[in-house]
């Protein structure tokens, strides 16, 4: 026998389904040795009849449900509804659903025995791998059998209302970043991942793209798309002219006619550059000649140079040679300046005896 919920329970069972949506359709045509098939499309006091004995059974199919489910959703459940009643306790009937135009049938599920009309509630969810495509463009059929139990000589199966709810959850994605901000210098790059998660139905193409990318600046994704959940690492690479300041990166990604976004919110700093001076030897006798060298790290280039020996003397050549022709002790600095001006300075003492 076949799973039979109550309507309490049904309808607290389609209430927990957060992300699940609803359709609730009843057939449009019906088939076989049911007298009056069509007096079960709606609720009504009309209803579909058939007359068995110990040994006729009779079988009637009601289709065109009309279900229209999105191809990307998955199916949660599938629920036919059978508003029956017999003639004496000895009529029942069985349920069968087929999602292949009625090519095959699932397994029985049999209700009955009572005189009052009642709801029953059959859950046919695992009868089938559902998909929506069995149950849209008239695949879907029920089958329903009258046939009698018991001695009674012969008994009428009285069906009033035959419907299908289907819960299923449509296709759907979420955009996150981690780490959710950064911080980066001009002329720097930094990343972030990129995580674009399957929160329900079947998992189809999202394609990243982004906005709101520094001036002079470059972004890109890899990978660009995949099939949700995936990870990708954005990457941003900040130029020397990139103006320093704060951005709000709009990434977006789009699959299954649906968008989602998130913001990454970019901060770019002006970096400082690093000198550092040196010199070979640091000390001799008159005429000591020098060779110096002049380190720049970080910043902004092209950078330019600028070195005072202390005698009065310069060079903006970044190795210079220098000869000190009179004797003592020369705190020789040299200063770096990156393209938008920044500078840093250094020093080495150079004796001279």
């Amino acid at each position: 026998m076949g799973k039979i919920r109550n309507s309490f329970f049904f309808t607290l069972l389609l209430a927990i389904v957060v992300f699940a949506a609803n359709s609730f359709n009843s057939p449009t045509a019906c088939s076989g040795r049911w007298s009056n098939c069509q007096n079960a499309f709606g609720d009504n006091e009309n209803r579909a009849r058939a007359l068995v004995n110990g040994t006729a059974n009779k079988t009637g199919t009601w289709s065109n449900y009309g279900f229209s489910i999105p191809s990307s959703a998955s199916i949660d459940s599938v629920v036919v509804r059978a508003d029956f009643f017999a003639s004496n306790s000895a009529g029942y009937i069985s349920i069968r659903v087929s999602g292949n135009g009625g090519t095959t049938y699932g397994p029985s599920h049999i209700v009955g025995g009572n005189t009052a009309e009642q709801a029953y509630l059959i859950d046919v969810t695992d009868d089938a791998a559902w998909s929506p495509g069995k149950l849209n463009n008239g695949n879907l059929k029920v089958s329903v059998t009258c046939f009698k139990r018991g001695s009674a000589s012969m008994s009428r199966c009285n069906l009033d209302w035959l419907p299908v709810n289907v819960a299923y959850t449509p296709f759907d994605f979420s955009v996150s970043v981690n780490p959710s901000s950064t911080s980066v210098a001009q002329a720097r790059s930094a990343q972030t991942n990129v995580t674009v998660t399957l929160l329900g139905g079947v998992s189809q193409n999202a394609t990243l793209s982004y906005s709101g990318c520094p001036p002079s600046s470059r972004c890109s994704f890899n990978p660009a798309s995949g099939n949700p959940t995936y990870s990708s690492n954005l990457t941003v690479s900040t130029s020397n002219s990139t103006p320093a300041g704060s951005y709000n990166i709009t990434i977006t990604g789009t699959g299954g006619n649906l968008t989602r976004s998130t913001i990454y919110p970019v901060d770019v700093v002006d970096s400082q550059p690093v000198a550092s001076a040196s010199a070979t030897p640091t000390s001799g006798t008159v005429p000591l000649t020098v060779d110096f060298h002049g380190v720049a790290l970080g910043a902004n280039g092209p950078f330019t140079y600028f070195w005072d020996f202390g005698d009065g003397n310069s060079s903006t050549q970044l190795h210079p040679v220098h000869t000190f022709a009179s004797a003592g002790v020369y705190n020789v600095s040299f200063t770096a300046t990156d393209y938008d001006g920044d500078s840093s300075a250094s020093n080495v003492l150079i004796a001279v005896t």
